[in-house]
């Protein structure tokens, strides 16, 4: 989550937007939290990414977590949104967090804006869940220019293709 992608969905920044990832070394490379300025108390847009071992299990972990946040709510709303991820929910109110799931990753968003933090926090994580879909390149070896075919009956390493064909 960038700078940009929260300035995309809300106005309420003050002052210079940094995250605490940017802002520090040594902080945790899962999490990544923005101050939204000088509140009391403080507001932040924040993700903390979560991968886990299998699929399975990180359903697993987001029901529970639902069930924990739906006992703690105090009456805010608790709303499943089907169409999210491989699975997700948001929890209003004073926690203002929106859960989803892609295969073994959670993403966990916290969004303390005045207006409309679901809208916001949806559009954060579609772009979230893009990249996420987005695998990295696997790095390709790099092949020598002038590099001579194997010799016949040596086992093809994956470079030039043998032979197929000639005098025998």
């Amino acid at each position: 989550m960038t700078g940009d992608d929260v300035q995309a969905v809300t106005r309420e920044v003050s002052g210079s937007l940094s995250s605490t990832l940017e802002d520090a070394v040594g902080k945790d490379p899962s999490q990544c939290s923005y101050g939204l300025g000088g509140d009391v108390p403080p507001k932040v847009i924040s993700l903390s990414v979560r991968r886990l071992t299998g699929a399975e299990q990180a359903a697993s972990q987001l029901q529970t977590a639902e069930s924990g946040l739906r006992s703690i709510a105090a009456g805010a709303s608790v709303e499943d949104l089907p169409r999210l991820g491989d699975g997700a929910f948001w929890v209003g109110g004073r926690i203002d967090q929106l859960h989803v799931r892609r295969g073994d990753t959670l993403l966990i968003f916290t969004v303390q804006l005045e207006q409309d933090p679901l809208r916001a926090a949806r559009s954060l994580a579609a772009q979230a869940l893009a990249r996420l879909g987005r695998p990295a390149r696997p790095e390709r070896p790099a092949q020598r220019e002038n590099a001579a075919p194997p010799a016949a009956g040596a086992p093809n390493t994956g470079g030039t293709p043998p032979r197929q064909g000639g005098p025998s």
